[in-house]
């Protein structure tokens, strides 16, 4: 009776380790007990660059041919969340998914500061081949409520990337400035919307231009490119009109013709160091 007793508990604690296992495989969480020898530091360095050069706040662009129009950019932000290291052997680790306060970022390019550094600590050892990251923030990560958000939530508010009220959300893309030579205001603000349950933020894979060999208690460092011109001169082509230039969640077709720009070819993986 009490060999049987013991097998049943050992099946019992086996079906329990199993079920966790595949409640989220690789999710970096707290881990207090974690083995420091095991793991090691992984710093994105997110450079903005206007074609081939630097991109710069206040400064005249020429959008890419055909349209060949004057731009002036005066904000650039974005959310970036959701963030996985995908390695060798195409596991995933899981960087604080659907935590806004310990794995979402702001990106707000203001006066010329960048780039701009997130830094992901406790990224087990190994040799990575892709980055995954998600523009903006999910509505699953939104429906977590105020009260699971607050420290990242007061952060957006504070540089414009929330709607008016926390029942419309985030923005999880801020674009603005001024287009043509009669400098009409330009505006691209895209995020959630939590009332028609759309999902409007932005998930990447993106190949690593080498393999990053991460070492315990080492510190590797991913650079990746933020071309701002491709989001209007990517795969669709945007002519700026009186009648287009501002969008907002209203206009479902330049909505989704800047979706695929970003989605296709304004982030890249340019270098691992």
């Amino acid at each position: 009776m009490k060999e049987l007793k013991s097998r049943l508990l050992l099946v019992l604690v086996s079906i329990l380790i199993v079920s966790c296992k595949k409640d989220e495989p690789n999710q970096i969480t707290e881990q207090p007990n974690q083995i420091i020898e095991k793991i090691g530091n992984v710093s994105l360095e997110f450079q903005n660059v206007y074609q081939d050069s630097p991109f710069g706040l206040l400064q005249e662009y020429t959008t890419p041919p055909p349209m060949n129009q004057k731009i002036n950019c005066s904000r650039f932000s974005y959310i970036i969340s959701d963030i996985s290291l995908v390695n060798d052997k195409e596991e995933e680790v899981k960087y604080h998914h659907t935590n806004p306060d310990k794995g979402a970022f702001l990106l707000v390019h203001h006066k010329n500061e960048m780039p701009k550094k997130v830094e992901l600590k406790g990224i087990p050892v190994g040799a990575y081949t892709k980055i995954k990251f998600r523009v903006g923030l999910s509505n699953t990560a939104w429906k977590l409520g105020e009260s699971q958000q607050k420290a990242f939530w007061s952060a957006s508010k504070a540089v414009e990337m929330t709607w008016d009220s926390w029942t419309k959300g985030y923005k999880h893309v801020n674009f603005e400035g001024t287009w043509g030579e009669e400098e009409k205001i330009f505006s691209v603000q895209m995020g959630n919307i939590p009332s028609e349950d759309k999902e409007r933020s932005i998930e990447l894979t993106l190949n690593l231009p080498e393999s990053l060999i991460l070492e315990k208690g080492k510190t590797k460092d991913i650079r990746l490119e933020v071309n701002v011109s491709n989001i209007f001169g990517g795969k669709n082509k945007i002519l700026l009109t009186p009648e287009n230039a501002v969008v907002d969640n209203t206009n479902e077709e330049m909505i989704a013709k800047i979706r695929e720009n970003i989605s296709k070819v304004v982030f890249k993986a340019a270098s691992v160091y």
